[in-house]
């Protein structure tokens, strides 16, 4: 029916788009709006997409939400080129958010600044069973 469509995906609670490797910015953009529309949302799998440091940076503008807080438990961005600057970001919204509980981030280029950066951020908020995966970090290089 023309007019009566409600654009929030109610009880919505799991997005899987591992191996999508079109996601880029312009799908974590419209992912940043499903979650501040969705808080029914537990789950988000970007695993390998090739999302990028600004994709990444896009996710950890909505996880790091406080109004509404973000409903996640369990996100998974392993293998999406994924630099410091990016881990930097990370590291921050994971310090205001309280409700993530999984967290995946192996196979990017964070390197010790920005591995320091979501340790960090884990440390610093309230995840009190978090779950840190960050056991292949690769382009890490020794900072003089």
């Amino acid at each position: 029916m023309e007019g009566s469509y409600d654009s929030t995906p109610v009880g919505l609670k799991e997005i899987i788009l591992s191996y999508n490797k079109g996601i880029g910015l312009p799908g974590c953009r419209a992912l940043h709006t499903t979650f501040r529309s969705c808080l029914s949302l537990l789950n988000l799998d970007l695993g390998g997409c090739d999302i990028g440091t600004l994709g990444a940076i896009k996710i950890c503008a909505a996880i790091g939400a406080t109004n509404p807080p973000c409903s996640l438990l369990k996100l998974s961005l392993w293998g999406n080129h994924i630099d410091s600057r990016g881990g930097l970001e990370l590291g921050k919204a994971l310090a205001r958010n309280t409700q993530l509980r999984e967290l995946k981030v192996g196979w990017n280029a964070l390197g010790s600044i920005g591995a320091k950066a979501i340790a960090d951020g884990l440390l610093n908020g309230e995840q009190n069973n978090a779950r840190f995966d960050q056991s292949k970090v690769h382009g890490t290089k020794r900072m003089n």
